[in-house]
């Protein structure tokens, strides 16, 4: 579990700061934190991937990982009605060349739906990682945009992960 909140850095940037609940006081959870992130930080070079502003372990040993923000979300966009056909294609497409860059880095999502895609300007930016992010991960939400496979850990308000979203050794990729 973790707190979000929104943040700006010293050069005015906004950004959704998460900060985890829960110690890590063992060095190899730490590890596996600070590994996840800094592959996030090289896969943000993506533009249809949110940028990681900063990432670490607190003082007292808790994760935090800070993420750029948008002027909205594309469930906003999609609740306006303004979306036409052709900009959902082009959306789809970018979105499915930034999960491409995910999965190649050995990370997962998790969490893909209309409120974790930022706007920036008029593209969409895939964020919301902090859902599978080791010390951060978060209980899923249970809507229309839930995977099926998912839905009673939704309903219970837990954790869920798929082999592919497993930690290293154990399906690949470092989200859980």
């Amino acid at each position: 579990m973790s707190t979000v909140w929104l943040a700006a850095d010293e050069r005015g940037r906004t950004a959704v700061l998460t900060i985890g609940h829960r110690v890590l006081a063992d060095q190899a959870d730490r590890g596996a934190f600070v590994a996840w992130a800094a592959t996030l930080s090289r896969v943000a070079a993506s533009p249809s991937i949110a940028d990681v502003l900063a990432h670490g372990i607190t003082e007292d040993g808790r994760p935090y990982l800070a993420i750029e923000t948008g002027a909205g979300t594309l469930a906003d966009r999609v609740a306006a009605g303004a979306i036409t056909p052709r900009e959902a294609q082009a959306d789809g497409l970018a979105l499915s060349k930034a999960l491409a860059a995910v999965h190649a880095a050995g990370l997962a999502h998790g969490a893909v739906r209309p409120a974790t895609i930022l706007l920036s300007g008029n593209r969409p930016v895939l964020s919301g990682f902090d859902a599978v992010a080791p010390g951060l991960g978060q209980p899923l939400t249970l809507d229309g945009f839930t995977p099926p496979e998912h839905l009673g850990a939704a309903m219970e308000g837990r954790i869920a992960a798929t082999r592919a979203m497993s930690g290293p050794g154990r399906g690949g990729g470092y989200g859980r």
